[in-house]
């Protein structure tokens, strides 16, 4: 009896085979299923990262602030600017 690691490396395998028998537009639409059923774990992945990275990196408050203030002013300058013209 195969282990189950074993197994799924042979099914893999399998499906890769079949995969690289289909032609372009099958492929395509493989992947675009594929994508769209994995977008929700991918998502997620996303999600932990940057709160893994702001958990290791946290802003302050003041540091949110300053650029909330910049963008402000970058923004205030480009509409005058544009006003301008």
């Amino acid at each position: 009896m195969r282990s189950s690691a074993a197994r799924q490396k042979t099914e893999l395998s399998t499906v890769r085979q079949m995969v690289h028998r289909l032609g372009d537009a099958d492929k395509l639409k493989l992947f675009a299923e594929l994508r769209e059923e994995t977008w929700a774990q991918r998502f997620d992945e996303t999600v932990n990262r940057i709160r893994d990275h702001f958990k290791a990196h946290p802003l302050s408050d003041e540091e949110i602030r300053r650029e909330c203030e910049a963008v402000r002013e970058e923004l205030f300058l480009q509409r005058r600017a544009t006003r301008r013209r």
